[in-house]
């Protein structure tokens, strides 16, 4: 077991410090201004593509009026050109996003804008948003607690409802536990949303979510069906950013965000420091019977640390999000000695270390009688798990570790500042255990 044997011994000495929060997200902080520019707040006049609407937007405008350039996060109304119309629109939600700051939900006044969907198309939406109801995973319910918005969700769907009941799960979700469902996340009950006094519909990939109302639909009932990331593609910031910018909460969303670049920037910065991480290779299950890939979210985090994907290798579509082990077991057993396999199920809070290890032994187990038990990874153990309720930056920091142990990361407390500063947990005694698990370790 040689990347587990180095890691168990680590986590011990980590687990049994005192806590040490590399993350400084205080006063000092307030002049922070973000540089990303990959575009993750996708409304139409966010022209300089980083993760503000603001004066820099416009400045940005004038100046491709000037030089007669196109840009489509520019072209605020989509007419195909960059012109003074787009200007005023954009000035137009800056001043009422200021206007509105401060008002009771009443007195907001609102405006049509455009943005750029999780499937990539332009469509309309209605700012600002007060009351959600989420038709999607409780990704999503992540998101409103880390942007601070866990009121304005009045309510979910069967899939996103059982984490928020279930007295497994109660201690991350249970500020949605008494909210009504709308059922199904895929096909939900169009009757029940209606008679919500909700105004839009967090509804994610038209793919799997909200599938019987007309697919180039911009509302529903009178609710604004907002397409966002959550998931996909490892989308997470984009969501939060989006949602932050139509229900006003873009102040949560920046602090959100920001933790979650330092996350990342602070590993990858330690990632940069080894040599051929290509050479080390895992394969990310969710089950026994089904792996992940390409635009599956943990499988797109894992993928960017630089070690070897098997899953990626096998299925090369990257639209798809991973494939069925017993359909794929040969290719995988092409793999036979990878590294490691990384398991990311739902790991509870109120687990006591025996259940997490009888979790892990039943999949263990599962393996070790299926299609892929020929594997060296399955024969030696080499296998742990990740929570897969985490947000992406700390599956990337935690499967960072385990991969290469040597660097310095020192994710428990990362995971602290999470549940401290982005969750509504209360009265929970930190366990290592219930966000990973490696054999040995505990």
């Amino acid at each position: 077991m040689k990347i587990l044997a180095i890691l168990a011994a680590a986590i011990v000495v980590v687990a049994g410090a005192s806590a040490v929060v590399l993350l400084n997200n205080d006063d000092d902080d307030k002049g922070y201004y973000s540089s990303n520019s990959d575009c993750r707040l996708q409304v139409l006049g966010n022209a300089d593509k980083n993760d503000y609407l603001d004066d820099n937007d416009v400045t940005k405008i004038k100046e491709m009026i000037s030089s007669n350039t196109y840009d489509q996060m520019a072209d605020a109304n989509n007419d195909g050109k960059v012109d003074e119309t787009d200007l005023d629109l954009v000035q137009k939600m800056i001043d009422l996003k200021k206007s509105n700051s401060g008002k009771a939900n009443s007195e907001k006044e609102s405006m049509t804008v455009k943005y750029i969907t999780v499937n990539n198309d332009i469509r309309d939406a209605v700012y600002p948003v007060n009351k959600l109801i989420v038709v999607n995973t409780q990704r999503v319910l992540d998101i409103c607690m880390g942007i601070g918005i866990s009121d304005r969700v009045v309510a979910t769907n069967d899939y996103a409802n059982q984490y928020a009941t279930n007295i497994d799960s109660q201690y991350m979700y249970k500020a949605f536990a008494s909210l009504p469902s709308v059922g199904d996340r895929k096909t939900p009950d169009l009757e029940s949303i209606a008679k919500s006094d909700a105004d839009a519909i967090y509804a994610g990939s038209e793919k799997y979510y909200l599938t019987n109302v007309d697919s180039g639909a911009t509302s529903y009932a009178g609710k604004t069906i907002l397409r966002l990331a959550s998931w996909e593609n490892g989308g997470y910031a984009n969501g939060a950013l989006m949602i932050a910018f139509f229900t006003d909460a873009d102040e949560g969303a920046e602090k959100f965000v920001r933790w979650m670049d330092s996350v990342e920037s602070k590993v990858g910065s330690e990632l940069s420091k080894v040599s051929d991480k290509s050479s080390t290779s895992f394969l990310n299950v969710s089950s026994a019977t089904y792996f992940g890939a390409q635009a599956d979210g943990v499988a797109t985090t894992l993928t960017k640390i630089g070690a070897t994907n098997i899953g990626n290798t096998i299925i090369l579509d990257t639209s798809k999000v991973g494939g069925s082990v017993p359909t794929y077991a040969e290719d995988i057993l092409e793999h036979k000695d990878m590294d490691l396999i990384i398991y990311t199920p739902y790991m509870y809070l109120n687990y006591s270390d025996e259940q997490v290890k009888e979790k892990y032994n039943t999949f263990y187990s599962s393996l070790s009688t299926g299609k892929i038990s020929a594997l060296d990874a399955v024969k030696n153990q080499d296998i742990v798990m990740i929570n897969y309720e985490l947000p992406f930056c700390l599956v990337y920091a935690i499967a960072a570790k385990i991969l290469f142990p040597d660097i310095d990361v020192d994710v428990d407390g990362m995971i602290k500042e999470y549940i401290d500063d982005y969750t509504d947990v209360e009265g929970y005694t930190y366990n290592p255990n219930h966000f990973y698990y490696v054999p040995g370790s505990a």
